[in-house]
């Protein structure tokens, strides 16, 4: 009897033993699809924010001009004025443009410097801003809107032209009062006085999780070393590849294009990390509902 009642006494321990594991992988396996949930829900807000720019039906890549054949500015600007010429000529391109980075390519391949407004000296190495040296229709082709103001036009890309920039309107808000009209102002960096002559939309530049940034846009003759091209498409753009391969060569036989893509696969890559993270966690919480489904059938 004394042997039944130590017997029986084990018993109970571990079958209390085993409610408690149950219990803790039942709490462990709630927590963990909860938790995938709510990433779930972020990973799909984040996907389908507005970045500021047309993501669909676009072709990107870039192009680098060696120094023996790009010997200076004004044959660099040429260079890339005939390339826009030969790529509006493809069937199916309904807008071509070039800057100096693009968005959702990461804050490594993007420009920024300190800037001011030339009425506020004080405020001198206070505040930042993005900057690319565009062409004329480089805003028109990712589809950012025009705000207030006018676009960079071409007679803007000349190296004797005043110096003009078109800003984001996030810019407009950190730089300016409410009542206060941003065209017609100066702004001071790139040790240069500058025109504000455009307000467009603010555009997500680094991530798609990221938020619209201070951004400058000015001519490419003011900042001709980096070339990377956007085409907007009526066609599936990954069709055009060889098209504008040629369109290029034709310009020159010799420069190849590198790092093609579409600005839509860019906001998907940088959401990679994001995709990651909500992809262990369901594996996760699929093992430990798993595992509480086995414990509770054992018992």
């Amino acid at each position: 009897r004394l042997k039944d009642g130590m017997r029986g006494s084990t018993g109970g321990k571990h079958r209390r033993l085993q409610s408690a594991l149950i219990v803790a992988e039942t709490a462990l396996t709630v927590v963990l699809l909860v938790s995938a949930g709510l990433l779930l829900r972020s990973f799909v807000n984040v996907a389908n924010a507005e970045p500021g720019f047309v993501r669909r039906g676009t072709l990107t890549f870039n192009l680098a001009q060696s120094g023996s054949t790009a010997t200076s500015i004004e044959k660099r600007t040429q260079f890339t004025d005939a390339v826009l010429r030969e790529l509006r000529t493809i069937p199916g391109v309904t807008h071509a443009g070039m800057s100096s980075s693009l968005p959702m390519h990461g804050e490594g391949l993007s420009f920024g410097d300190r800037i001011h407004r030339v009425d506020r000296p004080e405020t001198a190495d206070q505040r930042g801003a993005g900057f690319d040296g565009v062409s004329s229709e480089y805003l028109q082709t990712i589809g950012v809107p025009l705000l207030h103001g006018r676009y960079l036009s071409e007679t803007d890309n000349r190296p004797d032209a005043p110096r003009v920039v078109v800003v984001s309107s996030v810019f407009v808000d950190q730089f300016f009062e409410p009542h206060e009209d941003p065209l017609g102002a100066q702004l001071f960096f790139k040790d240069q006085t500058w025109e504000i002559v455009g307000v467009v939309g603010g555009i997500r530049r680094f991530a798609m999780e990221g938020s619209p940034v201070a951004q400058v846009y000015f001519a490419q003759v003011h900042f001709p070393w980096y070339t990377n091209y956007v085409l907007r498409t009526d066609v599936p753009p990954q069709t055009l590849v060889a098209q504008v391969r040629a369109a290029v060569q034709r310009v020159d036989p010799n420069q190849p294009i590198a790092n093609v893509s579409t600005l839509e696969e860019s906001a998907r890559r940088s959401m990679r990390g994001r995709t990651i993270m909500l992809t262990l966690l369901g594996v996760f919480a699929g093992i430990a509902l798993l595992l509480a489904c086995i414990g509770i059938y054992g018992v």
